[in-house]
């Protein structure tokens, strides 16, 4: 993995746990933080990037459960239909951000992303969506 992955992971990382934990109700909202981080850049990432990194709907399902499973045992004063609302709308911001980068990527060097190669559209992809995350989590 170089660098560069790794910080822009690391930041998406701690910006879906700001997400997720401003948006459910605690009293403990840093150790939410902290667990959250670990849950994405220990279980979620490694799983994501090795065992399913060709079918998205299959990782964002299996995203979607265990994010369901992991906030039900954090947040346990929320409803079922909080959480399930809260992790929608989460998906929704991420897939929101990929394709605002993507198509800005596309008018920017009027290519499309090829996924082979870690090349400066690459990077900008994800460099752009991640700054775009941090914009539109108070949006959502």
């Amino acid at each position: 993995m170089e660098w560069w992955y790794f910080v822009i992971v690391m930041f998406q990382s701690a910006l879906q746990s700001i997400f997720l934990v401003c948006y459910f109700h605690t009293d403990h909202r840093f150790r939410k933080w902290l667990a959250m981080m670990l849950l994405f850049m220990v279980i979620l990432f490694p799983v994501n990037e090795f065992l399913f990194e060709d079918d998205v709907l299959i990782r964002n399902l299996i995203n979607m459960g265990s994010l369901f499973l992991a906030c039900s045992v954090l947040f346990r004063t929320e409803s079922w239909k909080s959480l399930l609302a809260g992790i929608i709308l989460y998906e929704l911001l991420l897939v929101s951000s990929v394709v605002i980068s993507i198509c800005t990527g596309f008018l920017i060097f009027r290519t499309p992303p090829n996924v082979a190669e870690t090349d400066a559209y690459t990077v900008f992809m994800y460099f752009y969506g991640s700054i775009m995350l941090m914009f539109l989590i108070p949006v959502f």
